[in-house]
C-alpha cells in the first residue's frame, strides 16, 4: 500500500505543526508531528492479503499486531476487509476518516487506485463545517 499526501494536506499539516510550535514549543510540535505522521503512515504497513491472527510477519498480541518492530492497531488493520474501520466521510464524498488517536485531528483519505491512498486533508475536530444534506 502506498500513501500520498496532497499539497493541500501537507499545507494543513504544516499549519498544525507551526501552531503547536508557537503555542507550546518545539518539543510538543515534534511530538504532534510524529504522532500524526506515524498514524497515517501505519496504513502502509498493512498487507490486505494477510488476514490471519498470526503469520510469518505478525503475531497477534493483546489487541495489536506486531509487524517487525511496528505495532499496528486492529482498527487500521481492517482498512480493506472492514471499510467501516475507516468510515466514509459525509463532509467530503469519496473520502474516509482516519481519527488520529490522542489528538483532536482527523485525516481524510481516499483510495486513488488499487493500493494507492491519498491524504486529502488533516483537520481539527472542532472545525465547523457547513451542514450537508
Amino acid at each position: 500500500m502506498t500513501i500520498q499526501w496532497s499539497d493541500f494536506a501537507l499545507a494543513s499539516f504544516e499549519e498544525i505543526i507551526i501552531w503547536y510550535e508557537l503555542e507550546a514549543g518545539r518539543q510538543v510540535a515534534d511530538s504532534v508531528q510524529n504522532r500524526i505522521w506515524q498514524q497515517v503512515q501505519d496504513l502502509r504497513k498493512i498487507d490486505p492479503a494477510r488476514r490471519s491472527d498470526a503469520d510469518s510477519t505478525g503475531v497477534r498480541q493483546g489487541g495489536t499486531t506486531t509487524l517487525g518492530r511496528f505495532c499496528v492497531s486492529p482498527k487500521v488493520e481492517k482498512i480493506d476487509g472492514f471499510p467501516m474501520s475507516l468510515p466514509a466521510s459525509e463532509l467530503f464524498p469519496g473520502t474516509r476518516k482516519l481519527v488520529i488517536s490522542n489528538l483532536p485531528y482527523v485525516a481524510f483519505i481516499r483510495q486513488l487506485n488499487g493500493a494507492v491512498w491519498e491524504v486529502v486533508d488533516v483537520v481539527h475536530t472542532a472545525r465547523k463545517f457547513p451542514k450537508t444534506g
